[in-house]
């Protein structure tokens, strides 16, 4: 059964990459944190992405590479052997154990005992079977170093520092490994004690293995969390799978209207500085409401400080909604304080704000219409967040310009 991480109203997230690192719906990076405080956030928010400077998704080398086979190959051959040893001195004693005729010392743990020359495994294998586990955990030592860590690393930059996330060695090696290793220690006949003797201990054993190695897996790589930009409903709580490096990479480039770009630094520009000059008009039309509205939407400075259009026309729809809230509470101070949606707010006003008038309703719809065609389709062109922008000074101004009648 997978881990359950609540989230609140209105909240989304497109994608969860390696080491629990999330990318929300409204931009930014961060992870999930447990709390029981009702109406607070589960999602630590680290940082928006309008404050990264560039993205890099740094390719393994060829040693990394050749790192990474060596152990995956060490690795299987050390699982092999693991479940092969037991079965080495032959069928017989593997299922009832050794002769105990054959044996000495058995007060001792450092007991022997006589196998035939015909056991169907070599002998010598007993005196090299640990040279692939010492490879193994060498490898895996050596590759924790900056020359042979082959962990696919993407490296975001902003003004203070750097966040670097890797990927991770496959647990399903590491499962085969652990699981190999235990049957060895269970399966290793002894002196008149084969695997027969405790067949119920290891299938009990081994099942019990089996459901938590499967609760495990379910909890480290299925969480249920809203679908973000995918959903069609934001109340929609959905399993979605953690994502390797390469997939939260392409997240962010269709977050960013990025090329798919590997290995070199892809910097990250403004929309405000792209679109400088065709902006310039709507911006100065925002800056004369500018002292008023910062008290109302203080978000509204990302609509140009976002690296995409479709950033900026979620924050344009984002700060729509924040603009009516203020307006209804307004109109209807007693009204719930319960999340609505940006539809929710407009049917609210339709019906209580005589000042509503067809144009600004239009204006209004328009922002519905593209915040959730990029919201929900992962998609928003120049030109539409050019014209939810427009639109959104035009409701903007209206709000100003005529006072709300309570």
């Amino acid at each position: 059964m997978a881990e359950r991480y609540p989230l609140l109203p209105g909240e989304g997230v497109v994608c969860k990459g390696p080491d629990g690192i999330l990318l929300t719906s409204d931009g930014h990076i961060g992870r999930f944190h447990k709390h029981e405080y009702e109406g607070i956030s589960r999602i630590f928010r680290m940082i928006h992405v309008k404050d990264l400077t560039s993205i890099t998704c740094i390719p393994r080398s060829k040693l990394q590479s050749l790192t990474l086979f060596s152990l995956i190959i060490s690795t299987i051959l050390t699982s092999i052997v693991f479940f092969l040893e037991p079965l080495s001195y032959g069928i017989d004693i593997f299922l009832y154990g050794f002769d105990i005729n054959t044996c000495t010392e058995l007060e001792n743990s450092t007991w022997s005992c006589e196998q035939k020359e015909n056991s169907w495994f070599f002998h010598s294998f007993h005196s090299y079977w640990w040279y692939p586990l010492f490879l193994a955990v060498s490898l895996y030592i050596v590759s924790l170093t900056s020359p042979f860590n082959f962990r696919t690393k993407l490296r975001l930059e902003y003004n203070e520092g750097i966040i670097d996330i890797e990927d991770e060695f496959s647990s399903y090696f590491a499962a085969l490994f652990w699981f190999s290793l235990f049957f060895n220690l269970l399966a290793s006949p002894t002196p008149s004690n084969g695997i027969s003797d405790g067949l119920d201990v290891l299938l009990f054993v081994g099942g019990l293995v089996f459901l938590l190695g499967t609760y495990y897996a379910a909890k480290r790589q299925l969480i249920p969390i809203d679908e973000g930009l995918n959903a069609p409903d934001k109340s929609d709580i959905s399993k979605i799978k953690n994502s390797d490096v390469f997939t939260f990479h392409q997240e962010l480039q269709r977050v960013f209207d990025l090329p798919s770009v590997e290995g070199d630094k892809q910097q990250l520009v403004s929309v405000g500085d792209l679109l400088h000059e065709e902006l310039a008009e709507i911006k100065d039309r925002l800056d004369t409401q500018e002292s008023t509205l910062m008290q109302i939407v203080p978000l509204y400075p990302d609509i140009f400080e976002v690296p995409s259009h479709y950033l900026g026309t979620v924050t344009i729809r984002i700060s729509t909604e924040t603009l009516l809230k203020h307006r209804l509470s307004l109109i209807l101070p007693k009204a719930s304080k319960k999340y609505k949606s940006l539809r929710n707010y407009t049917d609210e006003l339709r019906k209580h704000d005589d000042g509503l008038d067809s144009d600004t309703l239009g204006s209004i719809e328009t922002i519905i219409s593209l915040g959730n065609q990029a919201t929900h389709g992962r998609g928003s062109s120049k030109e539409d967040y050019i014209s939810a922008l427009q639109k959104f000074v035009e409701v903007v101004e209206w709000h100003i310009a005529t006072p709300v009648v309570s």
